[in-house]
């Protein structure tokens, strides 16, 4: 059970997740609006999502610099390979709030990197970083499906002069998070 109380000229709200209070402002003057972001708050907490102001303000930024941080003080054996790939992914999301990175900015970001003759396998452990990230979150849901591409597409029988193959083309399977 949560409540609503006046500060200022600003309705705020009051909820509870675990026994802990959160306190949440409405950007409003109208009690009604405050009353409704408290059920939404509420309903979160009864669907077993986390409220959304824990998620609203976290920037990629933020998830990529608690991503390298674990793989530091966890002694993770490729840390310098995880910056490399955290940097790939800054070129897209770099000050993206978490929530804003859809499916559609991951598929931009997997067709900026294959123009750049990146291999699939390359891209895929770039996002991997990416899903790592979120899942520090502890985050139950994302808008946002990003996609592993097949790494081992080849037309076995255009085996050019040279012995080289050419990649047939590139499917894109959902990841789940």
């Amino acid at each position: 059970m949560g409540s609503v109380y006046m500060r200022g000229k600003v309705y705020w709200i009051k909820y509870y997740r675990h026994g802990k209070p959160y306190r949440e402002s409405s950007k409003s003057d109208m009690i009604t609006k405050a009353q409704k972001l408290l059920r939404t708050r509420e309903g979160e907490i009864a669907a077993g999502k986390l409220p959304g102001i824990c998620f609203d303000k976290v920037t990629f930024d933020e998830l990529a610099g608690d991503f390298l941080t674990d793989y530091r003080i966890n002694g993770k054996r490729t840390p310098d390979k995880a910056t490399c790939c955290v940097e790939h992914l800054k070129e897209i999301f770099e000050g993206t709030k978490a929530t804003d990175i859809t499916t559609a900015k991951v598929k931009e970001y997997i067709d900026r990197r294959m123009k750049q003759g990146i291999s699939n396998a390359s891209i895929n452990r770039e996002l991997a970083a990416h899903l790592d990230a979120q899942r520090s979150l502890r985050a139950p849901e994302f808008d946002c499906v990003v996609y592993q591409i097949d790494e081992h597409l080849v037309d076995t029988a255009s085996v050019g002069a040279d012995g080289g193959q050419r990649l047939l083309h590139h499917k894109l399977r959902p990841r789940l998070l």
